[in-house]
């Protein structure tokens, strides 16, 4: 089973000014019809208070028979100086839609769980993102938008995002 490597960069820049940037290797590896991953990087918020912090997921997905659909899951460990958490998200189903060779659409709606590992507390909350995917070269741009709790539309839970995955 080969495993496929890339160098991913990219960033989430929310309307209420604030962001989320990040670098890091991605692995992943088909196992039947499904994919199986991880990430290991750096995150930064770039503002007055920056906060960098390592960033390690293992994530998974698999397609709903011959479909455009898939489910899929994704634990996100984010461990700052200034924060520790986990989030648990699972995607019931990513709705992707080829429009040629290089160019996908697609939406993705999500319930995640966040967890404070210092407090202890917890937030989940329901959101999607969607956008579209180019293949440029051997490389893969994204730009999307995301609405992280559509129960509570605010500056600071609506975001832009753009990022670009390169092979190694």
């Amino acid at each position: 089973m080969p495993i496929d490597t890339n160098l991913s960069v990219t960033t989430y820049q929310n309307a209420d000014g604030s962001n989320l940037s990040t670098a890091g290797v991605e692995n992943k590896m088909k196992v039947g019809n499904a994919t199986f991953g991880t990430y290991t990087g750096v995150g930064t918020n770039f503002g007055n208070n920056s906060d960098f912090s390592a960033i390690i997921d293992f994530k998974g997905s698999m397609p709903y028979g011959n479909s455009n659909i898939s489910g899929a899951f994704r634990i996100r460990n984010n461990l700052g100086e200034n924060k520790q958490t986990v989030q648990l998200r699972f995607q019931p189903a990513n709705i992707n839609i080829p429009l040629n060779d290089k160019v996908n659409l697609y939406a993705d709606p999500y319930v995640a769980m966040k967890i404070d590992y210092n407090s202890g507390k917890q937030n989940t909350n329901v959101g999607i993102f969607g956008g579209a995917s180019v293949k440029v070269n051997k490389a893969s741009i994204f730009v999307e938008g995301q609405l992280y709790d559509v129960t509570n539309i605010k500056n600071e839970s609506v975001s832009f995002n753009v990022g670009i995955s390169i092979p190694l």
